[in-house]
């Protein structure tokens, strides 16, 4: 479910935004350079964007080739990235 929204998403970003879209977003600099790594090995070039700060959070985006987004998506869900923080109490309740 997710990889199908997030395929969707990044197709219709890839065709308002010309040669890159973006892969991933909101990610904490050390899930942006895991990714960034995953994607080398395949030959998927990608690169990672300070994307907005948020008091002490600075979130990065990851931003690959439009033709290359599925192959990226597919190279991701394999590796399981990005991982997200499991939620806390504050998050559950």
């Amino acid at each position: 479910m997710r990889l199908a929204f997030l395929a969707a998403m990044v197709s219709a970003i890839a065709q308002t935004s010309g040669c890159t879209a973006v892969l991933e977003s909101g990610l904490a600099e050390e899930q942006a350079n895991r990714v960034v790594v995953a994607l080398e090995e395949p030959h998927v070039g990608a690169t990672k964007e300070v994307e907005g700060s948020t008091g002490e959070a600075v979130t990065f985006a990851v931003r690959v080739a439009t033709d290359d987004v599925s192959r990226a998506l597919t190279v991701l869900q394999a590796a399981d990235l990005p991982q997200r923080p499991e939620p806390g109490l504050a998050e559950v309740f």
